[in-house]
């Protein structure tokens, strides 16, 4: 190994004892957690950004969203060393050479998202169609929520209840009218729904093709079928890490 590359090396391990000694002084979350690298996300960018700084390492902007309130994740860009510190998930962007990394809570979740059973939620707040939601929860290793049980429907509509927006869920019959199926895992609501009363009505019986569940405060987050080029929110599920 040469001098410069074990310099390197040794640089890195002082910035996670950095690290680790910030945490061990402020008492915070980090000594519960761990961070993780979406590898989904290599070469791009969430446009929530927080604050945009430099930093040496990828280590240095841990460093760096460790020091600042609210900070859920890094993305940095090593062509430039420029490191974003965001509050939360946004919509997605290229960025080449970028990488992103999370705070995983003690919860086996990233920071942001909830934990119910085996899943983590993420409930967003950027508006998008029903097709562009499924694709952008797939970005983030995910896919739309599939509230397949009483008890998982429950705590979707709970958290739900605690916003004001409405989100788009993982069903539709857009393959075949009035065939309901969470289209990820290809499964049929036999077992399990929750219309709210009178839907699936076909956007109220106007004649349109309302081929997807969306939930909001109108029916008071019972589901209800949307037209898919409406705009709402995603709901994004994935296993525990």
């Amino acid at each position: 190994m040469s001098s410069a590359t074990w310099l390197y090396r040794a640089f890195e391990v002082s910035q996670i004892v950095v690290i680790l000694l910030y945490c061990l002084f402020r008492h915070i979350s980090c000594l519960e957690g761990y961070w993780i690298e979406s590898t989904s996300l290599r070469n791009y960018q969430p446009d929530s950004k927080l604050v945009s700084t430099t930093a040496s390492s990828h280590y240095a902007c841990m460093m760096q969203c460790l020091m600042t309130d609210g900070c859920c994740f890094i993305s940095y860009v090593t062509v430039n060393s420029t490191c974003v510190r965001h509050l939360g998930m946004g919509n997605v962007q290229s960025q080449e050479s970028s990488s992103v990394w999370y705070i995983i809570n003690d919860d086996n979740c990233p920071c942001g998202w909830h934990r119910f059973e085996a899943s983590c939620f993420l409930f967003t707040n950027i508006y998008m169609t029903w097709n562009d939601s499924v694709a952008y929860c797939r970005i983030l290793d995910a896919r739309l929520a599939e509230a397949d049980s009483k008890k998982k429907d429950s705590f979707i509509r709970g958290i739900a209840a605690t916003t004001s927006g409405s989100f788009w869920l993982g069903g539709s019959d857009s393959d075949q009218e009035n065939t309901w199926l969470w289209t990820a895992s290809n499964l049929s609501m036999t077992k399990y729904d929750n219309w709210a009363p009178t839907n699936p009505n076909n956007y109220g019986g106007q004649g349109e093709n309302a081929d997807c569940i969306c939930i909001g405060s109108w029916l008071k987050f019972y589901w209800d079928d949307c037209n898919c080029w409406e705009e709402q929110a995603p709901v994004c599920e994935k296993p525990v890490i």
